[in-house]
Order: structure tokens, then sequence, then C-alpha cells
């Protein structure tokens, strides 16, 4: 699974968010309620990976000191918004 296959999948079928958390499976947001993409649960390793994948060296820096990390990606002609932070304030 991929941060490209994932966006992809978001834009087709109207989703406005995508859920990304350890221990549970992707889920988009499509008119208000979450579907997850599928059974398997991300573990804290994949999650991480995911996440990590979009990043640059600075922004890893930043979200790694922080904990918290917002910014603006454009794949494909569609503008994603992105929040990553640690469900519990620290990892």
């Amino acid at each position: 699974m991929s941060v490209l296959s994932i966006l992809k999948r978001a834009v087709d079928k109207g989703a406005t968010d995508i859920h990304v958390l350890a221990g549970r499976p992707v889920m988009d947001r499509i008119q208000g309620d979450l579907i997850a993409l599928d059974d398997e649960e991300l573990s804290p390793e994949g999650a991480r990976h995911l996440c990590y994948s979009l990043l640059t060296k600075d922004q890893v820096s930043r979200f790694e000191a922080d904990y918290d990390l917002d910014f603006i990606e454009s794949v494909k002609r569609n503008r994603f918004r992105f929040n990553i932070s640690y469900a519990e304030g620290r990892p």
C-alpha cells in the first residue's frame, strides 16, 4: 500500500479525509462516514512508514521536534492538506 494509491482511491471515491492510525486500517471519510480501505490494521511501523514517505528531511526534523506537522502537497493536479501528529501527543 502506497500513499499515492491511497490518495488516488480517496479522490476516486470522493473522500474528504484520510485517517492513518496505528492499530486500525486506513480509513476514508466519505459523506461523513469512516470507511475502511481494507481489514488490514496498520502496525505502528506501517503508519510511520506511510507518513514519513511524504516528508522531506526538513519536515521530518520539524515533526520529530514538535510531534505535529501541517503541510500541503500537490499530487497529479490535486492538492492535499496533511496533518501528521502522535495520537497521544508524544511517541
